[in-house]
């Protein structure tokens, strides 16, 4: 989507990839400077008391939106929505829109950690190990990818070993809103994914799989964690096992 082809009233133009370690090659993990968080949000007009709405086009990105609404949510701020349909349903629905940039009015805001909603890799690592089965992994990523192939950045193919595949855009109707939580849950339940069990998500940074992440929550799963490193990271340490 071209910010300056058009875009909500007021909406501010924002990517992901913004909010991610600057020092780290894997792209997916978050930024560990506070301070630099609290200032990136802050400089977009993101402050505490405000609510925010995240959009995109589901049919041409990769859960953008959804991964930013993580992202805020994991900096403890919890009035956070996503728009149902994101641009193309505004559009179809000859909505206002503006076009240009726009320059926020500048918000403080304080960071509050939310960890519950996260999980390292050497959680991770430790929930394969164990074999928990009160834990579900879903690999949000492509069958293809599932089954091993690989892109740039990526050494190994391959998914975390127990692993299911959920793909994350299982879950859209044609004009790119969400279907139903009954129809969510039958997906996620045939593959064993059951509302009391701890669901981690991952794809190859983390953006995939917290759009799968927000779709687990509007489902009414509760105790979701969205793996940030993901494939990118897992498959970078050789000392981690793969299956396929």
């Amino acid at each position: 989507m071209d910010y300056f082809i058009g875009h909500l009233p007021g909406a501010v133009n924002i990517s992901w990839k913004n909010f991610s370690n600057p020092n780290s090659v894997m792209r997916g993990l978050l930024d560990p400077d506070p301070k630099g968080l609290e200032q990136k949000l802050g400089a977009l007009g993101v402050g505490n008391n405000k609510t925010i709405i995240v959009y995109a086009d589901p049919f041409k990105c990769y859960g953008d939106d959804a991964r930013i609404l993580w992202t805020l949510l994991s900096a403890g701020h919890q009035n956070v929505r996503v728009l149902d349909g994101g641009w193309p349903k505004w559009r179809a629905e000859k909505q206002p829109i503006e076009r240009g940039g726009v320059s926020p009015k500048p918000a403080d805001f304080k960071i509050k950690p939310n960890p519950s909603i996260g999980i390292t890799k050497e959680e991770v690592l430790e929930r394969v190990q164990s074999k928990n089965a009160d834990t579900v992994i879903i690999d949000s990523r492509t069958p293809e990818e599932y089954r091993g192939e690989t892109g740039p950045g990526i050494p190994r193919g391959g998914h975390i070993p127990g692993a299911v595949n959920i793909p994350w855009n299982s879950f859209f109707k044609d004009d790119g809103m969400l279907k139903s939580p009954d129809e969510m849950r039958k997906v996620f339940e045939a593959q064993g994914v059951r509302p009391e069990k701890e669901v981690i998500t991952y794809c190859t940074a983390g953006v995939r799989a917290a759009h799968l992440f927000f779709t687990l929550r509007i489902a009414g799963y509760p105790n979701v964690k969205n793996y940030p490193g993901s494939w990118l990271e897992w498959s970078n340490d050789s000392s981690l096992p793969v299956e396929r």
